[in-house]
């Protein structure tokens, strides 16, 4: 995905071309397209950063779903039983149906949330909102704000796939990441840029997880840390697959 430098426009790939007829489309198009709404306190500029994140996690699940769908195909074809078995290939999946159907057909942004004390916050599975009271404005301000963006978007992630039993016990993601992963941040890349929170808690680690999914950005300053994002990435990618669509 390209962004022009006034934040006005987006050029993106044939998945945007197939769907709008046109090769370049505004910011709003690309919201309505994925099922992103904005309300009113959003800068153009900070709009694009926020389809950006959207745009690199759609990406991401698309692949993981063609993926996982050709390879179910191959599986198929190799154990065919006799001569009047049938496999079918599935339609490739779009990056915005990806999307949309992962995040339930929509995501709130927010623009101002002056009761928070970071600097986003999102709702539980019900609201589909994530709000934000500021975005970084020093440093690699479009990388920091776009992990940002997707660091909450995970967290939504995570709500959408999480439910309690009548135990109390609550499934999901985060609550199932093991202990050596939910006790330390040991294998994550650099503090709030790819990491988002220094919180030991299973709902932030799997949300800087989530991040890392998408972005890269591990830690590769020793044995020890690329060790332990070795441990995460394995994780994700023996679990990620099973809560997607």
């Amino acid at each position: 995905m390209f962004i022009d430098p006034s934040g006005q426009t987006y050029i993106c790939d044939e998945g945007c071309e197939e769907n709008l007829g046109r090769r370049q489309y505004t910011v709003d198009d690309m919201a309505e397209l994925y099922g992103v709404s904005f309300n009113s306190g959003w800068s153009v500029t900070n709009r694009a950063i926020a389809m950006r994140a959207v745009y690199n996690i759609a990406k991401k699940l698309q692949k993981e779903r063609n993926s996982a769908a050709d390879a179910a195909y191959q599986s198929c074809l190799e154990n065919m039983s006799g001569p009047t078995s049938t496999c079918s290939q599935s339609t490739p999946i779009v990056t915005s149906d990806a999307f949309k159907e992962t995040y339930h057909y929509g995501i709130d942004f927010v623009w101002g949330c002056s009761g928070c004390t970071r600097l986003g916050i999102t709702s539980g599975k019900k609201e589909h909102t994530i709000m934000f009271r500021a975005f970084y404005t020093t440093g690699d301000t479009m990388l920091r704000n776009t992990n940002l963006v997707m660091h909450e978007l995970g967290h939504m992630f995570n709500n959408l796939n999480s439910w309690t039993a009548r135990s109390g016990t609550t499934y999901g993601p985060a609550w199932s990441l093991t202990t050596d992963l939910a006790a330390n941040r040991d294998g994550f890349g650099e503090e709030f840029v790819y990491q988002q929170s220094d919180d030991i808690s299973q709902s932030e680690i799997f949300a800087d997880m989530f991040v890392h999914w998408i972005q890269g950005g591990w830690a590769t300053d020793s044995v020890l840390s690329q060790t332990a994002a070795n441990a995460r990435i394995d994780w994700l990618n023996r679990y990620m697959p099973g809560y997607l669509p």
